[in-house]
């Protein structure tokens, strides 16, 4: 496995929290982390990649694969939310994550939080019923999930899926879809049948482990799946 350089950025800060901070990359208004913004000036790369745990619980889990891959490294203690360190507010933006392997209690759970959320499970929230504190989310069921409740949408999903994810932000729409298809009778290009409708503010990639579940992100591309007629990569 690469060494993580998200990891050694974290060795090497005293900053205690997420300290998100806005820039402007390429015309295009983002957030991005301190770490990221270091990486940049040292010359490394400042591509998006997981960065910070968001749980409540802070049991923590491992970053590696040059800050791609996670895995919750607690068997049965806690659920660890990780996210990523790129955040956008507005475009209409997709990503995939890959589940390398199966957690416990309905995990990984894919999704994404907004910059101020703090809990255990993506899809838990809003805190203080702000949407700028909210996670949306889907399940291995095939479920969705948000503010702690779950509803049917989609097909299941297991070791070696590609989980789809794709994010409107002008309009605060977002699908979450597996292996191609799209939940719901989705189509993000038609702006039809989202599996939620609330997002707003900067929002961030994020995932959700415990015992052992490991997953893989796709900010960049090429993707697995097709990329939806009108999105950029998150990380364009």
């Amino acid at each position: 496995m690469v060494s993580s350089k998200i990891s050694e950025l974290q060795a090497a800060e005293t900053l205690a929290g997420p300290e998100l901070v806005p820039i402007v990359q390429g015309g295009v208004n983002k957030r991005t982390t301190v770490g990221n913004i270091a990486a940049t000036v040292m010359g490394m790369s400042d591509k998006c990649r997981f960065f910070k745990n968001l749980s409540s619980s802070a049991i923590g889990g491992v970053i590696f694969n040059d800050g791609l891959s996670y895995k919750c490294n607690k068997q049965g203690v806690g659920l660890t939310t990780m996210a990523a360190s790129v955040g956008h507010i507005s475009g209409k933006k997709y990503f995939e994550v890959h589940i390398d392997s199966i957690g416990s209690s309905q995990t990984p759970t894919i999704g994404v939080v907004q910059e101020a959320w703090s809990a255990n499970q993506i899809g838990e929230g809003p805190i203080a019923g702000s949407q700028l504190n909210s996670s949306w989310a889907i399940l291995p069921s095939g479920d969705k999930y948000y503010a702690g409740a779950t509803s049917s949408y989609g097909q299941a999903f297991t070791t070696g899926a590609t989980v789809m994810v794709a994010v409107d932000l002008d309009s605060g729409l977002i699908w979450f879809g597996s292996g191609g298809v799209w939940g719901g009778s989705g189509n993000p290009a038609a702006a039809s049948n989202p599996a939620f409708s609330q997002l707003a503010g900067y929002t961030y990639p994020a995932a959700t482990c415990l015992g052992g579940g490991t997953v893989t992100a796709n900010f960049a591309g090429p993707f697995t799946c097709a990329l939806p007629a009108g999105f950029s990569a998150w990380d364009a």
